[in-house]
């Protein structure tokens, strides 16, 4: 009997040991998830009618006539800029041709919605339909059963009490005691704010603990590198980035262009049409007084907080992606100084900005501990290979295009892109214990990341792709994977395998497979089809502005 015993410890400490390091081990499949998506809920206005995702051109995606009316609004102010300097005309018809397209899309000066615009009707009543239902399958929840919608314009606050009241008519509806919470992207930083509400509801003896797992899958809270930077001025020209990006990137031959835009990539296809348009046609060498630097500089110091103004700069939601190192360097910026007349009439929603970076961002590790205080178990999904959108100083981190590893890591160590950490580096963390925390490749120390033990790192995947990452986020919640095939083996670190579409635990053979530059299978990203759908759209504009300009001046006077 004893042996028996003995051998059945064995059996069982040998499997416990065969799990990834980032497995929870106590499975249940009877606790339901709430996940939170990034910002794709659309938006529509009073009257019904979709105003965002913002279509551009006609339903074939054609912007030629839509290409030249906007040219022919910027062309009387465009000779003044390149040849007197002079670019506010610029600025401002600019944005006035902005607020046609997405006057409706921003919020007023405290924060709130114009013209009753809110999620669409369909996503609010997806919201109500499945809290009330016990939607579980097959004996267990999928991951996706609970996805709960909301209008990412505004604050998170502004969203504590719907999301709270969703969280209990779910327990409700299935009768579980615990739920996980996962937020994904722009979703991560509701379910930051989230986590700080639910403290606040225990700590003040309104509720039992109740929350037991929580994954946060490529979130960009406090800092999506490329919104921050531009958000804040922080804008830096860099001939590899930009080469990367313009060989990888913009490839229209190989791209089906769909017409709709995606504010995410906007800053940076503005800033990138006019270096490129600029080059293209010649106008670079006729400024002959002002070099290439200081018209960038002049055009994206002046249309810049134009265009932020017009459009994603009044969401307070995508104010949680500033870091808070900078996030008074953006204010000032986008709304100008404390006192001034701009901020004043921003004043109601720079206090929700604010109070997002001060209650949330600069209280994270607290709002972990108080989590974990109360057994919350942490788990985070962090990919990169790619580097972040050009023009930005944070262009040479290594990321998803979106968010750098280090901060969705929330602490990881790491190299830049094309780089390694030092020998000395890694011999020495090695030393202390921690060499199975670093990436084969050598770019990547997990140690000093918060949740070092409860972190998957995903090589070669895009901040779009996230199909593979579902059967990561089931073999966190419950120790197993359902729906992918069983073979994946799901460890610390793994490399998206591009042709298999599976994920392969990163070894010495397979840690050299990136990007470093852009999209292998452009079909999956629709936020890069999106980019480029704009790019093709500016860069006609300014095309058109700039011939025009180049004939008038060729012409002979009569």
């Amino acid at each position: 009997m004893k042996k028996i015993i003995a051998l059945l410890l064995t059996l069982i400490l040998t499997l416990s040991l065969a799990l990834p390091a980032t497995a929870v081990l106590d499975a249940d499949y009877n606790i339901p998830t709430i996940f939170i998506r990034g910002n794709g809920t659309d938006i529509v206005n009073g009257d019904g009618e979709l105003i965002w995702p913002v279509a551009i051109g006609d339903e074939d995606g054609d912007t030629a006539e839509l290409v030249e009316s906007v040219a022919k609004v910027l062309l009387p102010h465009f000779p003044n800029g390149l040849l007197l300097n002079k670019w506010d005309g610029y600025y401002e018809a600019f944005y006035q041709e902005m607020l046609k397209y997405f006057g409706e899309t921003r919020l007023d000066g405290n924060g709130d919605p114009l013209n009753g615009s809110k999620i669409a009707p369909a996503f609010e009543y997806d919201n109500n339909y499945n809290r009330n239902r016990n939607n579980k399958k097959n004996g267990r929840y999928d991951y996706l059963a609970y996805q709960y919608h909301y209008d990412f314009r505004l604050s998170p606050f502004d969203h504590m009490e719907a999301l709270d009241a969703y969280i209990m008519d779910v327990m409700k509806a299935t009768g579980a005691k615990q739920v996980n919470l996962a937020g994904r992207c722009l979703g991560g930083s509701f379910l930051m704010c989230y986590l700080d509400y639910y403290v606040q509801k225990v700590e003040s003896g309104k509720c039992e603990p109740y929350v037991k797992n929580v994954l946060f899958d490529a979130t960009v809270h406090n800092d999506c590198s490329p919104i921050s930077d531009a958000f804040c001025g922080k804008i830096d020209l860099d001939s590899n980035a930009l080469q990367r990006f313009l060989n990888e990137y913009i490839d229209t031959d190989k791209t089906t262009i769909d017409g709709v835009l995606d504010t995410a990539s906007f800053l940076n296809d503005v800033i990138l049409t006019s270096y490129d348009l600029l080059n293209e046609v010649g106008v670079v060498d006729l400024m002959v007084i002002e070099p290439i630097e200081n018209l960038y500089g002049k055009l994206y110091a002046g249309l810049i907080p134009k265009l932020l103004e017009a459009l994603m700069g009044t969401w307070a939601g995508y104010w949680t992606t500033v870091n808070s190192d900078v996030l008074d360097e953006a204010l000032d910026l986008v709304y100008g100084k404390e006192g001034s007349e701009k901020r004043t009439e921003y004043a109601g929603l720079v206090d929700k900005i604010i109070q997002y970076d001060e209650q949330i961002a600069q209280r994270q590790d607290e709002i972990f501990d108080k989590c974990e205080a109360l057994g919350v178990h942490f788990g985070v999904i962090v990919k990169y290979g790619y580097q972040m959108y050009p023009f930005v100083e944070s262009q040479n981190k290594i990321g998803d295009s979106m968010v750098s590893v280090e901060s969705a890591s929330f602490g990881a160590t790491c190299a830049d892109v094309g780089e390694k950490l030092s020998d000395e580096y890694i011999a020495e963390r090695t030393a202390l214990g921690y060499g199975d925390y670093i990436t084969a490749d050598g770019q990547i120390d997990l140690s000093t990341a918060r949740f070092k033990d409860t972190t998957y790192v995903i090589k070669n995947l895009h901040h779009d792709n996230w199909i593979p990452d579902e059967g990561v986020i089931e073999n966190f919640l419950w120790s197993t994977n359902l729906t992918t095939d069983t073979d994946t083996v799901y460890s610390r670190f793994m490399v998206y395998n591009d042709e298999t579409g599976k994920l392969e635990e990163m070894t010495e053979e397979n840690c050299n497979v990136s990007q470093w530059g852009g999209v292998e299978d452009k079909k999956e990203s629709t936020l890069i089809t999106k980019l480029l759908s704009l790019f093709k759209w500016l860069k006609s504009i300014l095309q058109y502005l700039t011939n025009s300009f180049l004939t008038k001046e060729e012409t002979p006077a009569a």
